[in-house]
């Protein structure tokens, strides 16, 4: 069994702006999406991960890493699936709102997603659920995908969970109006094109998943009456002209 290191007594090193923004808005994090919309993205990344973790014959009960986890909601959704998660954040502010609320008792960790301290191979799956475009440049982002691929065991998969800007209308509402909104964003992120998706010599990429087209402002009540008609977009052409796009690594051997 690896030792992990905790939360406990680890203070972020060095300081990086980056950490420094998702620490001022650790406290208004969860507000900055509806709860239901954050439920509806949660539940289908998680079955998006899930699948991936039963092809690769990856059961319950095995250590999943979770790279920005934030508050932890899919730290919170593997858990409860019977898997062993860890959670990595560079900030530390978002790791202690993590342990109060949705990661309560499970390991977290702070630091980089481009220089992860763990062993080779000393987890059977991972995620970064729009972590990416956070990194300032495509070297950065190709680093990061290389540390999930080294942390994680051949033959098991590395999921990279993003916002698809690909449809002009999302990219503007992205990169113009939810900067303005809301306070995750600031409108200078790099975002990752699903047709041009970093490379890691270590993994091979294995599938695109598309899917949501409805906007996280979107009331419950037209989402509802909505929704058969967005899960007949996500099955069709226009699927790569979605809100999501989850791409799916597997690890050389």
């Amino acid at each position: 069994m690896v030792a992990l290191p905790l939360l406990v007594g680890v203070t972020r090193r060095p300081a990086d702006p980056r950490g420094t923004h998702f620490d001022t808005l650790a406290p208004d994090y969860a507000a900055q999406l509806s709860p239901d919309a954050r439920a509806r993205v949660v539940a289908r990344k998680t079955e998006i991960t899930l699948h991936a973790l039963d092809r690769a014959d990856v059961r319950p009960g095995a250590r999943i890493l979770d790279v920005g986890c934030g508050h932890g909601w899919y730290l919170e959704t593997l858990a409860q699936e019977g898997y062993k998660p860890v959670g990595v954040d560079l900030s530390l502010r978002q790791l202690r709102a993590a342990r109060r609320s949705h990661a309560r008792g499970l390991p977290l960790v702070v630091a980089s997603a481009t220089a992860l301290p763990f062993p080779p191979g000393a987890f059977a799956g991972a995620l970064a659920v729009n972590i990416l475009h956070h990194l300032e440049t495509e070297p950065d982002q190709v680093a990061a995908l290389r540390e999930l691929v080294r942390a994680v065991r051949p033959e098991c998969p590395v999921l990279i969970h993003e916002i698809n800007t690909r449809n002009p209308l999302y990219r503007f509402y992205m990169v113009y109006v939810f900067p303005l909104l809301k306070r995750i964003d600031l409108g200078t992120e790099r975002w990752l094109d699903a047709r041009r998706l970093p490379v890691a010599p270590e993994a091979t990429l294995e599938r695109v998943d598309y899917f949501t087209f409805l906007p996280d402002f979107t009331p419950p009540i037209v989402y509802r009456l909505l929704a058969p008609v967005e899960a007949q977009l996500e099955r069709s052409r226009a699927a790569p002209w979605s809100a999501h796009f989850s791409a799916r690594y597997r690890v050389l051997p």
